[in-house]
């Protein structure tokens, strides 16, 4: 299904790729080391291509992000570091306290290269898998040499298919990338609402959280490009951080209007706008896609379609309207509608905004560097200075790279102690398996386990009966690819055809027999309960301990975000960046809470009820920040007129009590806090009377701008309505504050 799509709409595939070439990647990971080793076996130094091979695979692999000028840095700096590792493996390797010693050291600083980002964990595993092979002899600095030079080779091919004919082909490319993922991440949000409203929604949640993450870290992305103090001649700063935030809105208001279209399901007499409002989010779902197509392409074939798909929205918001008004609704049945075409209205507004600052960054960019349009080693730089900063006793990176190295070098010394063949696999195993808690230490052991019993038979009996080294070179590329592809999917089926690949490629040019397999099968064992061992003794996280904590900076960070929106809403002052950051640490907070949730069943000693309790909590929690969301979308539709003192009363209230809830999850202790929200409803309701009343002579100006009060206040009021719903759903569940439930009635 998915060939046939890529098949049948290349164009697609083709930006797809550009924003996360996992493909791509895999490809020239598997050119890489094949290339290697063909070119190893040509010239005669077979022996030398496990080193060089693994080198241009991996440094291929590494997702290493920003501009082509970092990238190459990177690199760089990568490949020099596991040519070192390299080289002292091989001289290290003819004596135990040495190879100890040195492996104490490069298991350390890979373990902390986790903290530089996905290519820093990639780079590093690979440094220690290089020295472990290095410990085969001969050890002499000749044999030594050799091997951090066909490292290096290793990475100066992966340089060259990674970065430099992209470089020289399409110079701005990461800079395209960056600015258009959260359009394409957005649009996609946008199309699945519909199907989303439709089906269970603890699943539905489920998925949106997905998106939500996937938004955020493409947002992530875009950081280094919107960094202040930028001394260029040409800066783009203030357009792209126009086109930024719009695109964060777009996927914000994509996310309030999953909780707007769940009400609308829930209402029969709404049942007759459902087909034209899905229609509306098809037509937003593409004008978002082209968005990114633009950001990407910059062709005025794409500029043009934009907007024609503009225009084709704001037809369709018409026609909802000319529809709502024709079935003659009252406005308490009208309002949830409302909402959605207001937020439709928005969304309509933040792609005017992306296709107008594109033009303006488009002009820009022509005065920009053939090399680069920002300095790369000054984020460089800030990811070492932070890495650095771990460098602490109280760090869980710190902890869990010392705890690498240590239990790295106890697999050393059983490998020398007992002279156990292939006895480094110990150490490997170790390096992959150990995680930096003990739930995906566990959990990993396991597949890595089922998966490396499986490969290593298999491997071990094509070594055994092929003996032609290209038909071998063969499987090894088929091995890899298909490792590549399932390690994000399926990670124990990843593991077997790595297991495959890595047994084929380290006895390529090393005798062979039955006992090998048989050893490397238990090493591989060996090294996995000594990494779940060490996970539980020492310097363990227990997440369930922190619990609270996670809780508590959740709740509080919903009530700055609440707070900010209420300040933004009292204040008139428009949709700010500050809103965006607040919202980013409220949704950052609930993923570490829900991702420590997902640990803690698998520790010991966690208790099932505070469990139970946790997510209970990170579920309402989660709804709030959402509804928060929508209230914040919602904002710049409501009219600058608008002025009811007690909704800011009532915001107010609302984040008093979620710091309350949060204090008293925190310190576990029972505090009673009795407290109804009902009373400001009352005043609004009382508020809504007043306001129909106030034209007995029924003028139709006075009434029509009756009508526009009465439909901003509904809007207010209700989303109010859900915030508090949530709110008052995790004090009763808490069983810390008890609050009595919130009593609704609708008088218009």
């Amino acid at each position: 299904m998915l060939l046939k799509t890529y098949i049948s709409n290349p164009r697609t595939f083709i930006q797809r790729e550009q924003q996360n070439p996992d493909i791509t990647r895999a490809l020239i990971s598997m050119i890489s080391l094949v290339s290697f080793l063909i070119v190893a076996e040509r010239i005669g130094y077979i022996h030398l291509a496990v080193f060089g091979g693994l080198a241009a695979e991996l440094i291929s692999w590494a997702r290493v992000t920003g501009s082509f000028a970092q990238r190459l840095w990177v690199i760089i700096l990568g490949s020099l570091a596991v040519s070192i590792a390299a080289f002292l493996g091989t001289i290290a390797g003819g004596n135990m306290a040495t190879a100890m010693a040195f492996l104490l050291i490069v298991a350390f600083l890979s373990g902390m290269a986790r903290g530089l980002g996905d290519h820093g964990l990639t780079l590093g595993t690979l440094a220690v898998v290089l020295f472990l092979l290095s410990l085969n002899g001969p050890n002499t600095i000749e044999s030594a040499l050799h091997r951090a030079f066909a490292v290096s080779l290793g990475g100066l091919l992966a340089i060259i298919l990674r970065v430099l004919i992209l470089w020289f082909l399409k110079p701005m490319l990461p800079y395209d990338v960056a600015i258009s993922k959260p359009w394409t991440v957005g649009a996609g949000m946008m199309g699945m609402i519909p199907n989303l409203a439709t089906i269970d929604e603890r699943e539905a949640e489920s998925r949106l959280n997905d998106e939500e993450v996937n938004l955020r870290l493409a947002i992530n992305g875009l950081l280094p490009y919107l960094r202040k103090g930028d001394s260029k001649l040409v800066s783009v700063r203030r357009e792209l951080l126009k086109v930024v935030r719009a695109g964060s809105r777009f996927g914000s208001t994509a996310m309030a209007l999953f909780y707007e279209m769940n009400e609308i399901n829930k209402h029969e007499r709404l049942r007759f706008i459902l087909p034209t409002l899905n229609n509306t989010f098809q037509s937003l779902e593409l004008a978002g896609s082209t968005v990114s197509h633009y950001l990407l392409s910059r062709s005025a074939e794409d500029e043009e379609l934009l907007k024609i798909r503009i225009q084709r929205v704001e037809n369709m918001i018409v026609i909802i309207r000319k529809r709502l008004d024709a079935a003659g609704l009252p406005l308490y049945d009208k309002v949830e509608v409302l909402k959605v075409i207001n937020m439709f209205e928005l969304s309509v507004r933040y792609l005017h905004t992306a296709l107008s600052w594109a033009e303006r960054i488009d002009e820009k960019r022509k005065q920009l560097s053939f090399i680069t349009h920002f300095q790369p080693a000054i984020s460089i730089r800030t990811q070492w200075r932070n890495t650095i900063s771990e460098f602490t006793a109280d760090s869980e990176l710190f902890r869990h790279s010392l705890r690498l190295a240590v239990i790295a070098v106890l697999g050393i010394f059983l490998f020398y102690f007992f002279d156990i063949p292939r006895g480094y696999w110990i150490s490997l195993t170790i390096m992959v398996v150990l995680q930096p808690d003990y739930s995906s230490t566990r959990l990993k052991a396991w597949d890595r386990l089922l998966g490396t019993l499986g490969g290593v038979m298999v491997g071990s009996l094509i070594i055994h009966f092929v003996q032609f080294h290209y038909i071998v070179f063969i499987i090894i590329a088929i091995c890899l690819f298909l490792y590549l592809y399932f390690v994000s999917r399926n990670y124990a089926l990843a593991v077997f055809f790595l297991t495959i690949e890595l047994v084929a490629l380290i006895d390529l040019t090393l005798p062979y027999d039955w006992h090998i397999g048989f050893y490397r099968v238990m090493n591989t064992v060996l090294g996995g309960v000594i990494a779940v061992a060490s996970a539980y003794l020492l310097w363990p996280k227990w997440e369930h301990i922190r619990l609270n904590q996670y809780l508590a900076k959740a709740l509080i960070a919903n009530k700055a975000y609440l707070l900010q929106v209420g300040h933004e809403f009292k204040e008139k002052t428009g949709f700010h960046a500050r809103l965006i950051a607040l919202r980013r640490k409220a949704e950052v907070a609930n993923l570490n809470m829900a991702e420590a949730l997902k640990r803690i069943k698998y520790e010991p000693g966690a208790s099932k009820v505070n469990l139970k309790l946790g997510e209970e909590l990170a579920y309402y929690n989660a709804k709030l920040t959402r509804e928060i969301t929508s209230f914040g979308a919602i904002l710049p539709g409501i009219r600058k007129q608008f002025e009811y003192p007690i909704t800011f009363s009532l915001i107010e209230e609302s984040g008093s009590l979620l710091n309350d809830l949060a204090e008293a999850i925190e310190q576990d202790q029972l505090i009673c806090v009795r407290h109804t929200f009902t009373r400001f409803f009352l005043e609004i309701e009382q508020k809504v009377v007043r306001v129909k009343e106030s034209n007995p002579e029924n003028d139709p100006k006075k009434q029509k701008e009756i009508e526009y009060q009465l439909t901003d206040l509904d809007l207010i009021r209700s989303q109010l309505e859900k915030i508090t719903t949530e709110i008052a759903a995790m004090c009763n569940i808490s069983g810390k504050i008890e609050l009595q439930a919130i009593e609704t009635h609708a008088v218009v």
